[in-house]
């Protein structure tokens, strides 16, 4: 079965605004020094979907680069997926994109 993008974009764009809404900057750094990638499962209209939450910085950059990725639970490896990524800067100011 393949993607449904619509749905794993909602799941996606919802992920992100929760996330972003509910840390702050110096969260991000400790998040991208510990541990850096958190997963979980969403069910949505009788489909599992897996969501990864990964934080990072650039080099010679303070941003931490916030990415959500959806995918079909189960799927492989190189299995269609969704992203959303956004930057949040040390004062708070959060930018979508890259």
């Amino acid at each position: 079965m393949s993607l449904d993008r619509e749905a794993a974009g909602r799941i996606a764009d919802e992920h992100l605004r929760r996330w972003r809404t509910g840390t702050t900057y110096g969260e991000l750094v400790q998040r991208d020094l510990h541990r850096s990638t958190v997963d979980s499962e969403v069910t949505e209209g009788g489909t599992t979907y897996r969501v990864s939450a990964t934080v990072w910085r650039e080099q010679g950059d303070p941003a931490m680069v916030m990415t959500v990725k959806v995918k079909r639970a189960g799927g492989g490896l190189f299995s269609r997926s969704v992203l959303r990524q956004g930057r949040m800067h040390p004062d708070g100011t959060y930018v979508d994109g890259l």
